[in-house]
């Protein structure tokens, strides 16, 4: 897979997890074109990034514990 779509699709579930919407982890894998298994594998890469990531079994949904930002790319 490219560098590109790898961050595409960090970026996307970032955009999912900031609006609460990723639904549970077999609908949040649909979403972004993931198996259950490579979701996690996602999930576990963002944790190690220290990303504030916590799952909601109320509202089936994963979420960001408190504001936080995913920068990615160059600032000038």
């Amino acid at each position: 897979m490219s560098v590109i779509k790898y961050l595409d699709r960090i970026k996307h579930m970032d955009e999912l997890i900031r609006r609460k919407a990723t639904g549970s982890p077999d609908k949040f894998a649909k979403k972004v074109g993931l198996s259950r298994s490579g979701l996690m594998k996602y999930i576990k890469l963002l944790k190690e990034m220290n990303a504030p990531l916590e799952y909601d079994q109320n509202r089936q949904s994963y979420y960001y514990i408190f504001p936080c930002k995913l920068k990615i790319g160059y600032e000038t």
